[in-house]
């Protein structure tokens, strides 16, 4: 499945979320976004989903935030906060993912 994963706040690409879902076999794009410009992340996160046309979107703390700013059409939205545990949050996404790759298998 692939995902993009906007991370939150001051946050690094590569960090724990986006590695969890990487290592249950889901193709992760984690674009990094500026902190000091809202605006600017949303242009990058929205030239990345275009780009690359993720099945599913993730938006973690402050990366929510910017998803919700995406026109991403029907694709599903999933967000976390930081106050979650890591792996609870993470495979809440999987799980997502499976139910999104089902709907997908299904109607074609």
């Amino acid at each position: 499945m692939k995902i993009l994963f906007l991370p939150g706040w001051g946050a690094t690409p590569g960090g724990g979320k986006p590695t969890f879902l990487r290592t249950h076999g889901h193709e992760v794009c984690n674009p990094p976004l500026p902190n000091d410009d809202f605006d600017a992340a949303v242009r990058i996160a929205q030239a990345h989903f275009d780009r690359h046309r993720p099945e599913v979107v993730v938006g973690s703390s402050r990366g929510g935030a910017v998803a919700m700013n995406l026109d991403i059409g029907a694709t599903p939205l999933n967000q976390t906060a930081e106050e979650w545990d890591t792996q609870a949050a993470c495979s809440k996404c999987c799980s997502l993912a499976t139910r999104a790759t089902a709907a997908v298998t299904s109607s074609a």
